[in-house]
């Protein structure tokens, strides 16, 4: 195994004390927070602390390292400290400036591990590492980052090459039918979209093809989900997700709608939305999205909780 990174051998030179900035790591305020290198058991550790908001943490400007590949593997872990979350669901998280996130879900006093294979977009951008919530939002933990480490496995692993070139489409799927409140697309034997959370589901033709209406939403969960696994996708290949649709009626501001990995909760690719706006979102699965996915979620963040849309095709192609 190739070390491409390591924050030990990083931070081998830097002495204990406060951290700002050292090597490709600079300490992310957003807008407040208190970084400090410390020495725990033989082992240089990075102390996060003092956290105004969720999203503070540190940046890893990735894009500085030459030589990294896409399937090139970053692993972070760390601790969280011992005291009270709130009465929220924590993760810590790692993200993507352009392209979504990985969650690793917490408790106080616990370790925490984050793997996660770099893709095209990530080698040539910088990444972050943070926390999210859900629920009661103080305090916000403080945290150690004990490692960050980059590699490139010795040889690439086999994969069997997928000679499917669509893999599905809302338009010609001729079983679209409710089957029941939970599961109402039929593809084959296999159920291929449901919803997430408890929306309404209105099934309807536009402009002559199948298309969704998702509506009555009350949370940022409530959607409609592509279930990855029966699919039968194929590590190692590639595949490009493409959902178009509408925003139904008026969209608070800062409304995001999105394609998100489950069970990660990943935000893969969003953009924002006004209202009874159209927007196409297109998204490349990376091979982990592949590996780990067991749905791909079409929904909002949580400004749009309640936003009902459309959704007027599904595209998944190998590519």
């Amino acid at each position: 195994m190739l070390v491409l990174y390591d924050m030990q051998n990083d931070l081998k030179d830097a002495e204990p004390g406060d951290f700002e900035r050292h090597g490709i790591l600079l300490l992310r305020r957003d807008p407040e927070a208190n970084g400090v290198i410390k020495v725990i058991e033989d082992i240089k550790t990075i102390y996060i602390s003092g956290r105004s908001k969720r999203e503070s943490g540190i940046y890893m400007y990735i894009d500085e390292l030459t030589g990294l590949l896409p399937g090139d593997r970053i692993t972070i872990t760390g601790r969280i400290e011992e005291h009270s979350l709130g009465g929220s669901t924590w993760s810590i998280s790692l993200f993507s400036v352009i392209d979504g996130h990985l969650t690793h879900h917490i408790a106080p006093g616990t370790v925490y591990s984050i793997s996660y294979i770099l893709d095209e977009n990530d080698v040539n951008n910088a990444l972050t590492v943070h926390t999210i919530g859900w629920g009661v939002l103080e305090p916000l933990m403080n945290f150690y980052v004990d490692n960050i480490l980059i590699t490139r496995a010795d040889s690439a692993d086999e994969f069997t090459v997928d000679t499917r070139k669509g893999i599905y489409s809302l338009a010609t799927d001729t079983d679209l039918t409710l089957i029941n409140a939970d599961n109402f697309i039929k593809y084959g034997t296999a159920v291929i979209l449901t919803r997430s959370g408890y929306p309404n589901i209105g099934i309807f033709k536009h402009k002559g093809e199948n298309a969704i209406h998702v509506n009555t939403r009350v949370n940022d969960w409530d959607g409609l989900d592509i279930i990855i696994s029966n699919l039968k996708l194929q590590a190692g290949n590639q595949y490009k997700i493409t959902v178009r649709g509408q925003i139904d009626g008026e969209a608070p501001e800062g409304t995001i709608i999105m394609i998100q990995g489950v069970p990660t909760y990943s935000w893969r690719r969003y953009m924002f939305v006004k209202s009874n706006e159209e927007f196409t979102i297109e998204y490349n699965l990376t091979r982990q999205d592949v590996e780990q996915w067991t749905a791909a979620r079409i929904t909002t963040n949580p400004a749009g909780a309640t936003v009902s849309f459309f959704v007027y095709g599904i595209e998944i192609e190998r590519v």
